[in-house]
C-alpha cells in the first residue's frame, strides 16, 4: 500500500455508498422509538455499520489546509430525505430517525463538507448536510 504525504493535497473525498438499508440504523427497534424524546433517539442511532461516524473523525483529522468532503450515496433513502416516496411517506418512525441522523452528521461534520445523495428516481437530489441549520 502506497502512503500520500498529506500535504501533497489539497482537497479529499471519499465515497460512501450505503446500500439495501431502508432506515438508518439505531440500537432499538424503530417501532419502541415513537414514544421517546428526540434526544433519546440520537442516544440510539447507531454509526458503527456503516461507519460514517469513522469516516468523519477521520477527515477531521486531516490538516486545515485540505477541504474534506464525504458523499453519502444510498440506494433507499435511508436517511428520508424530500421528496420522499409514498412507501417512505407511511414510515413515520424512520422519518423522525433519519431527521435525527441527518443532524448529528451535520454536527461530527465540523469542517468536512457532507452530501448525500439520494436515488436515481430522486433526479440526483444532492443535499449539503454540513450547511443545513437544524435550529
Amino acid at each position: 500500500m502506497k502512503k500520500f504525504d498529506k500535504r501533497d493535497f489539497s482537497a479529499v473525498i471519499e465515497l460512501k455508498f450505503v446500500k439495501n438499508k431502508d432506515k438508518f440504523p439505531t440500537h432499538a427497534r424503530s417501532t419502541s422509538l415513537g414514544s421517546r424524546h428526540d434526544g433519546e433517539i440520537q442516544d440510539e442511532l447507531d454509526f458503527g455499520p456503516n461507519k460514517i461516524k469513522e469516516d468523519l473523525e477521520r477527515l477531521t483529522n486531516l490538516p486545515d489546509s485540505i477541504e474534506t468532503y464525504l458523499a453519502i450515496y444510498s440506494n433507499k433513502n435511508y436517511l428520508y430525505t424530500e421528496p420522499a416516496s409514498e412507501r417512505e411517506r407511511n414510515h413515520h418512525e424512520y422519518a423522525r430517525i433519519g431527521h435525527l441522523a441527518r443532524q448529528q452528521i451535520a454536527e461530527m461534520a465540523n469542517g468536512t463538507n457532507v452530501l448525500y445523495v439520494m436515488p436515481p428516481r430522486y433526479i440526483a437530489h444532492v443535499l449539503f448536510l454540513s450547511q443545513l441549520d437544524f435550529g
